[in-house]
């Protein structure tokens, strides 16, 4: 995934956007709405026919505020209103009603991402899973919302506030999980086509064919198709995604099935740029990048020609993309084995790889590494002036790219009035953080945005690298739970453990970066027993008290290993002045439901004990 800090933003207050959405359904094998036939006769036994209609109302909070019935706290949202969302929005957006649930965008539009916290924990403190798979960012745990899928084929969302899921596969998660559910392809052949215009230039076209069951009756496949893009609010420059996604549901019978699915997304978005209330009292509110390239100095053989670089504000537009593509893959096996024994196996797979923060950099033609002497003194002619004493602009960014191959199982066994869950989760993931630099041309275009070709290289033939790290994460989790139905199901009861573990497998090479040229490696591991307990109970038909007890870990981010700020090399030997340990949390709630067919409410208490937080100054 990418690095941190993916993009410099501001979050636009004044701004108002007019979209207009409309979306075909064409059903291929069925109807909007139930209708059965029925017989009736007039007093002469003539026959009439009549049709009665059946249509489903809506049900207490339209989707946003489904009834619950676990022992913790957790809020679930169904498509009924996620349909009523911003075609282009992400998965904060859909989750800001959620209580404890505090969100924000850097648009309108939702296409460039945003923020979100939970109870006060920031998203890298709270896990995120789509179809099961963690999407959390394998190196700072970093969600990032806009790429992963789109809204169109999202069926649920649901957050657990505070208490992580027992079978969650998450390492970084101290303040609770939340979670995309996919929708199934339809049993029904169809296509849709939705199409969303708006201001600034906001379009998105969407397309998605569901075969229905095929042959046989027990498969079905869908796949979807979509292009957004939108002008940036202010400034020139904007977003461009396009997104495909595909899955199959093969259902053998009422106990065993499979399912998979591939989300597929590549994006070109341009910063927006963000500054302090200084700067925008004196440039004004709509202040962002530069609209025209300074260009680069005229060519002066053996004299000294360097480029302007103007200030942080003044970099070009053009020069601030952050082009990423990702994939997620992922299939979902469920056996029944036994009357009372079912599994449930998850292996997915993780790709990433795209760059992160504003590509213009003012680069002197003596500033490369040696790698003889760890210093930045070897020399390279950029502009081809036939020396090596100028500064030339250059697109130079943090590119990051990321596989993680991994698998979830797990056993449910029923036994009486017990539930019993166990399971495991195994990822590795190799993370491979690195800031290649490319030559910019006389118009300030990039010679490659994605930082591939074209590499400038060093005098000995080696790529320049403004960082170049690689952190393999090897993560592993064994979790138990017993959930026990007592009184007529009136009290339920959950106990359960998880375990998890994770290696941190830290390399940096020698680069162009702060105190970086010399080659180092440093191993961590972090583990953790973290239990639950959980209970609900059932006052009458429409209320109820839960309560929950959680203790969470988040391992530290691999950047804590990097020379920068954490790491002093003494004789070329890493040390850490501070070793950062794993940040734990304890999660009491205490809560009660009310759920009638006029009124759905729930109120919460909880309390957060921190051991080990982790925070990030500047």
């Amino acid at each position: 995934m990418k690095q941190l800090n993916k993009s410099s933003t501001a979050v636009p207050s004044r701004v108002k956007m007019l979209v207009i959405a409309c979306q075909l359904t064409c059903l291929g094998m069925s109807t909007a709405y139930a209708q059965s036939q029925t017989q009736e006769k007039t007093e002469n036994n003539d026959p009439i026919s009549s049709a009665q209609v059946t249509i489903t109302g809506k049900k207490v909070g339209m989707g946003l505020m489904v009834q619950e019935n676990t022992p913790k706290a957790r809020s679930t949202i169904t498509a009924e209103e996620l349909a009523k969302q911003r075609p282009t929005g992400n998965a904060y957006e859909a989750l800001e009603l959620m209580p404890a649930v505090n969100s924000y965008n850097h648009d309108a539009t939702g296409l460039f991402g945003g923020g979100l916290t939970l109870r006060g924990f920031n998203s890298d403190q709270i896990g995120a899973t789509i179809n099961g798979v963690p999407v959390n960012d394998s190196g700072s745990f970093a969600v990032y919302p806009q790429e992963y899928v789109d809204q169109e084929n999202t069926c649920s969302q649901f957050v657990t506030q505070g208490s992580t899921d027992v079978d969650s596969p998450q390492i970084g998660a101290t303040g609770g999980n939340f979670g995309i559910i996919t929708c199934d392809p339809s049993k029904t052949k169809r296509i849709r086509v939705a199409q969303t215009l708006g201001q600034l230039n906001l379009s998105k076209t969407y397309v998605r064919y569901d075969t229905g069951l095929l042959e046989g009756g027990r498969t079905r496949f869908f796949i979807s198709a979509s292009h957004a893009q939108s002008d940036k609010w202010k400034g020139k420059g904007g977003a461009n995604r396009d997104h495909i996604d595909m899955g199959f549901r093969t259902d053998f019978d009422k106990f065993n099935s499979i399912s998979g699915t591939v989300l597929y997304n590549r994006a070109i978005n341009q910063n927006i740029s963000s500054f302090s209330l200084a700067d925008l009292a004196k440039y004004g509110y709509n202040y962002d990048f530069s609209q025209t390239f300074v260009g680069h100095a005229p060519a002066s053989p053996g004299k000294a020609g360097n480029d302007t670089n103007s200030a942080f504000g003044d970099a070009y537009y053009q020069l601030t993309k952050n082009p990423f593509e990702n994939a997620i893959a992922s299939v979902t096996a469920k056996m029944r084995i036994g009357e009372n024994t079912d599994i449930k196996v998850i292996p997915y797979f993780w790709y990433g790889y795209g760059t992160g923060g504003n590509q213009q950099k003012l680069q002197a033609e003596n500033g490369f590494l040696n790698k003889a002497t760890g210093k930045n003194t070897a020399t390279v002619d950029l502009n081809g002036d036939g020396d090596t004493l100028d500064r030339v602009i250059v697109a130079n960014s943090s590119v990051t790219r990321t596989s993680r191959p991994g698998v979830t199982a797990s056993v449910t066994h029923t036994i009486g009035d017990h539930q019993v869950l166990a399971g495991f989760w195994f990822e590795r993931a190799t993370h491979e953080q690195f800031g290649p630099m490319v030559l910019v041309d006389a118009n300030g275009n990039a010679n490659d945005i994605w930082l591939k070709e074209g590499r400038v290289l060093r005098p000995d033939g080696t790529p320049y690298q403004s960082r170049d790290w690689t952190t393999i994460s090897t993560s592993n989790q064994i979790f138990l739970q017993d959930t026990m139905s007592l009184m007529n199901d009136k009290v339920t009861i959950n106990a359960g453990v998880r375990a998890p573990t994770m290696k941190r497998d830290f390399t940096n090479k020698a680069n162009e970066g702060t105190n970086s040229g010399t080659d180092y490696n440093i191993e961590k591991t972090y583990r953790e027993i973290l239990p639950q307990l959980g209970a609900r109970y059932q006052i009458d038909n429409n209320n109820q008290l839960f309560f929950s007890l959680a203790r969470n870990m988040k391992a530290p981010p691999n950047f804590v290993y990097s020379t920068t700020n954490n790491v002093v090399l003494v004789n070329g030997k890493p040390t850490m002045p501070v070793d950062v340990q794993a940040e734990t949390s304890t999660n009491i709630d205490v809560g009660y439901r009310l759920q009638s067919d006029k009124l759905t409410a729930q109120a919460t208490a909880y309390s957060v004990d921190f051991k080990d937080r982790q925070a990030t100054a500047y």
